[in-house]
């Protein structure tokens, strides 16, 4: 491409020629004198002191990830509800993750919760013009 833009340059001017060919006038320049902006240089210099630093951080994104494990969620559905009225997590797969989660409810039970929905629901079904 170089060829091109150096036989015609003179007649067209190299603005005409790499407007037409697609290309920019920087980018003909920089490849003509084969020097690097000191831009492009700097750019070089920072990618590898990102590709080192992200290897050293065990190719881990962010912040050194220092805690590797397992975390088990358990969560209790209201299905009725269509809401999560509890939750927990742990490091283990154990029944008290469960129980833990069914402890965590809004402070009524299940059944309460229940019965309040299907009250409200009543209340909405009653409430209808006929």
């Amino acid at each position: 491409m170089l060829t091109v833009h150096d036989e015609r340059r003179d007649v067209f001017g190299v603005a005409f020629l790499c407007r037409v060919l697609g290309v920019s006038a920087s980018a003909y320049y920089q490849r003509a004198t084969g020097r690097h902006s000191p831009r492009q240089v700097e750019d070089q210099r920072l990618t590898a002191l990102i590709h080192t630093i992200h290897e050293d951080n065990y190719e881990a994104y962010g912040y050194r990830r220092m805690w590797q494990g397992l975390v088990f969620f358990s969560f209790v559905l209201d299905v009725f509800g269509r809401r999560i009225v509890g939750w927990q997590l742990a490091t283990h797969m154990r029944t008290s993750l469960v129980t833990d989660a069914l402890r965590s409810h809004d402070g009524s039970t299940i059944d309460s919760a229940h019965r309040r929905n299907a009250q409200r629901a009543g209340a909405a079904q009653t409430n209808r013009p006929a």
